[in-house]
């Protein structure tokens, strides 16, 4: 994984596509997220997420089929009517015993 995604997918002048897997015990290396975007998980898992320091700051079960809005301000992802709060900077654990895998869709207005 080299950007925030591990393929991308597609892209055009207003947004870029992306597949995302995240196998049991697999950790991201600390990226950054500059956009808003929509993620659809097709295969869910339970994921921990740490800040750039390697401080956990929370762990969430997502289930399959959940559809997430994640909307960036002022350096943090929040995803509208939940308590889920990622900073921009972070890297994700899947602690789960299943792969996770999503698409997801970065808006770039």
């Amino acid at each position: 994984m080299t950007d925030v995604g591990t393929n991308k997918v597609f892209e055009n002048d207003k947004i870029i596509l992306w597949e995302f897997f995240l196998e049991p015990g697999e950790e991201t290396p600390s990226h950054t997220h500059d956009k808003s975007f929509i993620s659809y998980v097709i295969d869910g898992s339970t994921i921990l997420i740490k800040d750039e320091n390697g401080s956990q700051v929370g762990q969430v079960e997502v289930p399959d089929g959940d559809v997430l809005e994640f909307q960036l301000a002022d350096g943090e992802l929040t995803v509208p009517n939940t308590p889920i709060k990622v900073p921009a900077t972070h890297s994700a654990t899947n602690v789960g015993k299943s792969t996770y895998r999503e698409m997801f869709v970065e808006f770039k207005s």
